[in-house]
């Protein structure tokens, strides 16, 4: 069993309430990784406001400059997203060079199917008139 990635206890309640707010718009497999990195991303705005600031302050501040969760959830979204598009698209690129290949090399004749392409250019070309 991994630990929570997020230590709870830590965090002020309007953090908490933001990253759940955030995470919970995402689709199940990326929700620990967004909260991972959001957590991380709003501790060290926390740390840069925290010079001028109380502790309290600096995380009201930090919430404010990542905006509303809806916004949030819209950017990690998009992030975590590609990875996901590009996967799906190399994989229907992949079967469809396979498919090319293996109809280009079947004998689509002996099975009752019209042969494509060169092959049967080719047969034309060599017919006889």
């Amino acid at each position: 069993m991994t630990p929570d990635p997020l230590p709870e206890k830590a965090l002020p309640n309007e953090v908490q309430v933001y990253l759940q707010a955030v995470t919970r718009r995402l689709p199940g497999r990326v929700r620990s990784a967004v909260a991972a990195e959001l957590h991380a991303n709003l501790h060290q705005r926390m740390l840069d406001h925290s010079l001028g600031l109380s502790v309290a302050d600096a995380w009201a501040a930090a919430l404010r400059d990542f905006g509303p969760p809806q916004q949030a959830a819209q950017a990690f979204g998009q992030v975590y997203r590609w990875p996901q598009l590009l996967r799906t698209a190399l994989a229907a690129l992949l079967l469809g060079t396979a498919g090319y290949a293996a109809a280009r090399t079947l004998n689509w004749e002996a099975l009752g199917w019209r042969s494509a392409g060169p092959v049967q250019e080719t047969r034309q070309l060599n017919r006889v008139p």
